[in-house]
């Protein structure tokens, strides 16, 4: 998912990016293929499901590699599912409160909201 590193990124940022991810030159390339991006974003959403995960992700400043991937991506599943990690990771623990999403029970009335609004987003 990520690119060349921008030169927006500052030494303290570029910091705390994994070993791998750092200094990034011209010959690194985000993923081509959507379809992949978005499976690796996918999975990077299981991970939130977990305050444990989600802690280790702001450590590692995933937030910025995913914000420079949603200036230049195209592909709107793509743009959801990235937004949808955001979403999560820019809240607080206090804010979200919960150790696991996937302990949460969502009433059928909302999911079918949601899965309407996903739609609308994609249309968009």
């Amino acid at each position: 998912l990520a690119g060349p590193s921008p030169d927006c990124f500052t030494d303290e940022e570029m910091d705390k990016l994994p070993m791998d991810l750092q200094y990034l030159d011209d010959s690194k390339k985000v993923e081509a293929d959507p379809d992949i991006r978005k499976m690796l974003l996918e999975s990077l959403l299981q991970l939130c499901a977990t305050k444990s995960a989600r802690q280790v992700l702001r450590e590692k400043n995933a937030y910025l590699i995913l914000r420079e991937l949603h200036k230049t991506e195209k592909d709107r599943e793509v743009l959801l599912a990235l937004e949808n990690i955001v979403d999560i990771l820019i809240k607080s623990e206090e804010e979200i409160n919960l150790e696991n999403y996937k302990n949460v029970e969502v009433p059928g009335d909302l999911i079918e909201q949601f899965k309407k609004m996903d739609e609308l987003y994609l249309k968009d």
